[in-house]
């Protein structure tokens, strides 16, 4: 037996009460809906519904977190390195000595004087462990493929490695140093005159280089800091170059889970949603009512009697051939019923499909094939 499906009672109950409002009762109207689509609609927006307010509420027991990083502790390192190049006698330099980033004469250089300042600092004391040298490298190099390519190089230790000690949150270093520029330049020229070649390029390249470990309540901190100055010889003119300012901040960060709360900007799109889903709900329930079917006589008829014999018949696909003059007709289903039980036999339903348009049943004996068509 099939269950007619009905709205809740209490929805039946909501609009009962509304129908009894004078405004509401005169321009109420139900529109008819398909209802296949009414129960589908009605359905979705139900799961709709308790799907978002689950979601909704469990959106609202849990609690967001995230990972951030902050700094437990910060410092930065400077290192510079200053000079001025002093001439020998001359007729052109009155001054004896130039400042940086000036174009010097080989020929009138005497030595280059440079200091080198190196200051460490950070936001508490630490217990700073390390040191510093002093080196240099002169290389020559030839120019191949638009690159330069180096021939030979000779290093040089101008100051060997010095331990830092401090336990302050400021350290600083200060170390001058004269660069004999003419020994340097006479021994590149002669290389270049006891082997009979000519680089294209010769240079002498001076590193101060800084190493520290340092100890913080925040963790260790192992860092370094080179400057260098790059000096061009064997070179009528030349000018210095290289990194010899800047500034080389650091940090030890730390990561740590923040609570964010609750997600509000979720609970109100699934509040939305269920919001949404509700009125759709409530609107299907209230305004819209099933499309009555029209059925023909035929189809009328037809439903009576599936519903009072169905269990009684036997559906078979296709038709039953029979001799027409074994062939009887019966006017009922009734009728053919009771033959069937006079004579123990089942009765035979071929439905209606495309090769034919009626219902047909049969109660088939060894001699006869009983039959009543509905039309």
């Amino acid at each position: 037996m099939k269950h007619r499906l009905s709205v809740p009672p209490w929805l039946n109950t909501l609009k009962a009460r509304l129908l009894r409002h004078p405004w509401i009762g005169r321009f109420y109207h139900s529109y008819p809906l398909n209802p296949t689509i009414r129960w589908g609609v009605i359905y979705s927006a139900a799961l709709l519904l308790i799907g978002s307010l689950f979601l909704s509420l469990n959106t609202l027991k849990t609690t967001s977190v995230k990972e951030e990083k902050t700094t437990a502790f910060s410092y930065k390192q400077q290192g510079k390195v200053n000079y001025r190049v002093y001439f020998l006698p001359n007729p052109l330099y009155t001054s004896g000595a130039l400042g940086p980033s000036e174009p010097y004469l080989e020929k009138y250089t005497d030595y280059i004087n440079t200091f080198f300042t190196y200051t460490f600092s950070g936001e508490r004391p630490v217990k700073y462990n390390g040191d510093y040298s002093v080196t240099a490298s002169m290389e020559a190099a030839i120019e191949k493929e638009k690159e330069m390519v180096k021939v030979w190089e000779k290093k040089y230790t101008l100051v060997p490695s010095t331990p830092i000690q401090a336990n302050n949150s400021s350290i600083s270093v200060e170390k001058e140093l004269a660069v004999p520029f003419q020994e340097y330049n006479l021994f590149a020229k002669q290389i270049e005159e006891d082997t009979d070649f000519r680089p294209d390029q010769v240079t002498l390249t001076i590193r101060w280089n800084v190493n520290f470990q340092a100890d913080t309540d925040s963790g260790p901190i192992k860092e370094n800091l080179v400057r260098s100055m790059v000096i061009p010889l064997a070179s009528k003119a030349y000018r210095i170059s290289g990194e010899v300012d800047g500034e080389k901040p650091g940090a030890i960060e730390t990561t740590r889970t923040v609570a964010t709360g609750v997600n509000y900007g979720k609970v109100y799109l699934w509040g939305g949603v269920a919001t949404v889903s509700a009125l759709l709900l409530i609107f299907v329930c209230l305004v819209t009512k099933p499309m009555l079917q029209v059925l023909s006589p035929r189809e009328k008829m037809l439903n009576e009697v599936l519903k009072m014999h169905g269990d009684r018949f036997v559906r078979i696909n296709g038709a039953i051939t029979a001799e027409p003059h074994n062939t009887l007709s019966i006017q009922s289903i009734e009728d053919l019923v009771r033959i069937a039980d006079e004579l123990g036999k089942p009765v035979i339903y071929c439905p209606r499909d495309e090769a034919k348009e009626t219902d047909e049943f049969y109660v088939l004996d060894q001699q006869n094939v009983y039959v009543c068509i509905i039309q």
